[in-house]
């Protein structure tokens, strides 16, 4: 049987247009579902979304069955919009005819191609709001528009965890899990639009809390979470990882990310504070 997958993206930076690429690339090389794309685009002109429309039709053009949304969302102040994207991209899904499966992918990351196949047949099968699978961490060099990966971890440890851990910390990347939307109300897959970093775990508190999660598919590798190391060295722009870079040493973020996500866990760790968790039958693989 063949699925229906909403795949959302945030994008905001022109300079960074062949991460996009390549990402979009590994959406139209996946098997046996079909999807609709939608890009939201933050602070981005006219020609800015022209050629970003260009660019992913251009793409998504080898698969038959993919469909393609833009969402221009203005930023006049150049804030960062990060939670209020997502949430254009869910009211997009829900506004859906028959849409029941939903997932997000950052522009620098990628996924192999039984990813999003892998993950709706799990969902298909019982109660479940939410599955996920296993995502590595890739050590990636940009040289002119060539992508060279130094080095994959296991960074995340997904195949060993179950939604429990998710009390411990958020062991899941964005592109790591899917919904069903049949089973998640609007109102639960809302992404607080005040935090800064961790929006997405904030989120899957909510839901690991309230709903079943299933994690039979989570020692399956679906795809890869990019660091660029030497990112600066080789474009021009600034970073494009928010966490911590695995391959190099711990302080490889800016001060300023740091407090950022510290400030976001603890108002998220205070928001879920003495919130009941509930289990369900079929959860644990």
């Amino acid at each position: 049987m063949t699925f229906r997958v909403t795949v959302g993206i945030r994008f905001h930076d022109l300079s960074k247009i062949q991460f996009l690429e390549r990402c979009l690339l590994s959406i139209a090389a996946q098997s046996d579902v079909e999807t609709d794309v939608c890009i939201a685009v933050q602070g981005v002109d006219r020609f800015g979304l022209t050629l970003i429309a260009e660019v992913a039709a251009r793409i998504l053009a080898v698969s038959l069955n993919a469909k393609l949304q833009i969402l221009d969302v203005p930023n006049p102040e150049g804030a960062d919009l990060r939670s209020k994207l997502l949430n254009q991209i869910v009211d997009f899904h829900y506004s859906l005819p028959h849409s029941r499966f939903l997932i997000f992918i950052d522009y620098d990351d990628i996924w192999f191609s039984h990813a999003l196949s892998t993950l709706a047949n799990s969902l298909a099968e019982g109660h479940f709001a939410m599955t996920y699978a296993d995502i590595h961490a890739a050590d990636v060099v940009l040289s002119g528009h060539s992508f060279i990966i130094r080095d994959i971890r296991d960074v995340f440890k997904i195949s060993t965890k179950n939604k429990s851990d998710l009390r411990l910390g958020n062991f899941l990347p964005l592109h790591s899990y899917m919904f069903c939307t049949d089973r998640v109300s609007r109102d639960l897959l809302e992404y607080d639009e005040s935090l800064m970093r961790l929006e997405d775990y904030d989120v899957l508190l909510k839901i690991a809390r309230s709903l079943p999660v299933r994690a039979s598919c989570r020692s399956c590798l679906i795809g890869l979470y990019n660091f660029y190391t030497d990112y600066r060295e080789c474009a021009t722009g600034g970073p494009i990882n928010t966490m911590r870079n695995p391959f190099v040493d711990a302080h490889s973020l800016p001060s300023a990310h740091v407090d950022l996500e510290q400030s976001a866990l603890n108002r998220i760790l205070f928001k879920n504070y003495g919130q009941e968790w509930k289990s369900f039958f079929g959860e644990e693989p």
